[in-house]
């Protein structure tokens, strides 16, 4: 049985002891990077999911952190949660993970039946929910040592990282490319000479050092059939790292009023509402524990964060596409013009969310 050509799924499926005839398969999500399937079997409907070890090099590290993470939060969880965060489903041999004869990496997890994910916040309700699953993520695991942990993908968020990569592909970039990319080198040029000390600071270890999830996107985010939030999902980039990050890159795509893909930049802009409910929700949960220096600094990080984000498309397009999954040809470019652009407009804002931060915070949010 293949799916999209790409994967024989019968052999993973046998080693969860599953008949693959007796399975309907159906892709699931949006993501990027890994390929995700809801199967459907005789006894549950569950995910499976297809690590894409090209992007993560050593998958026995990411699943060590995924499953010390999720095990800490699952025996550390209050009573009335739920669903604290994604229950792992072992192999029939006890193992966590899956390798296939085509050396490819499979893991399977519980589906809570009514649950979905969005691409974007609809309204502050959904917001709110986004900020209040984020803070609770950070909260059940305050107690956790981050040196436990792997550092599976070293500098992840380095600003300073990510401008080196970006400098590479410019210089070795076709010219067809650079032209069309002109107007957005010139942009994120001008970008990184703004934003360079924020990140200068947050490399130099000046931060709290934390367990962070490191891709908390709204669709990162699992929803209940009442659209309550429910956990964080897509647990790869779990590690120590830096709060910062974490509030910067959830608000760019929470607090965004576009895709992060819109084709047409006059749409891309910020929603003050939407990001002060996220704010309410996150502060809500975890504002007792943040730090003086990330209170200082949280609102500076949205544009950080859409400024790296939007640098690491325009670096894949100038390299030909090699990271990102593209749906079309200029596909990371676009994707870039948006995330600059925003980028752009999150600075713009940035008195509005330090006045937000702080009456959060003063209100007793964090209570």
């Amino acid at each position: 049985m293949e799916i999209g050509n790409e994967f024989d799924i019968a052999p993973v499926l046998r080693a969860w002891a599953l008949e693959p005839g007796l399975c309907e398969i159906q892709a699931y999500g949006s993501g990027h990077i890994n390929s995700t399937f809801k199967v459907s079997a005789p006894e549950e409907i569950f995910l499976l999911q297809r690590i894409n070890h090209h992007i993560f090099k050593d998958v026995e590290k990411l699943m060590a952190n995924f499953s010390l993470t999720t095990r800490f939060i699952l025996n550390n969880a209050p009573t009335d949660e739920p669903y604290p965060t994604i229950r792992l489903i072992s192999t029939s041999s006890g193992a966590g993970f899956f390798r296939s004869a085509d050396g490819n990496y499979w893991r399977a997890m519980h589906l809570l039946p009514g649950s979905y994910t969005i691409d974007t916040a609809r309204n502050t309700g959904e917001a709110y929910e986004s900020g209040s699953v984020l803070g609770r993520f950070y909260r059940m695991l305050q107690n956790f040592k981050s040196e436990e942990l792997f550092m599976t993908l070293p500098a992840f968020h380095s600003l300073g990282g990510r401008y080196r990569q970006f400098e590479s592909a410019l210089a070795q970039a076709d010219f067809e490319r650079i032209s069309m990319a002109h107007e957005w080198i010139e942009i994120s040029n001008k970008l990184h000479a703004t934003l360079q000390p924020l990140g200068d600071k947050i490399d130099s270890g000046y931060f709290p050092l934390r367990v962070v999830h490191n891709d908390p996107k709204i669709n990162n985010i699992l929803f209940d059939s009442r659209g309550k939030g429910l956990c964080m999902i897509d647990l790869d980039t779990v590690m120590p790292g830096c709060l910062l990050h974490d509030f910067g890159d959830a608000i760019r795509t929470t607090a965004s009023l576009s895709a992060e893909d819109e084709a047409d930049i006059s749409l891309v802009n910020v929603s003050i509402p939407l990001f002060e409910a996220y704010t309410r929700g996150f502060t809500g949960q975890f504002g007792n524990y943040l730090s003086d220096a990330e209170k200082k600094h949280l609102h500076k990080t949205p544009a950080l964060m859409a400024f790296i984000i939007g640098l690491r498309f325009l670096t894949d397009f100038l390299n030909n596409d090699v990271y990102y999954r593209v749906h079309h040809p200029g596909h990371n470019l676009q994707r870039a013009a948006a995330q600059l652009t925003l980028a752009s407009k999150m600075g713009e804002s940035e008195d509005a969310f330090a006045r937000i931060i702080q009456s959060t915070i003063q209100a007793g949010q964090g209570s």
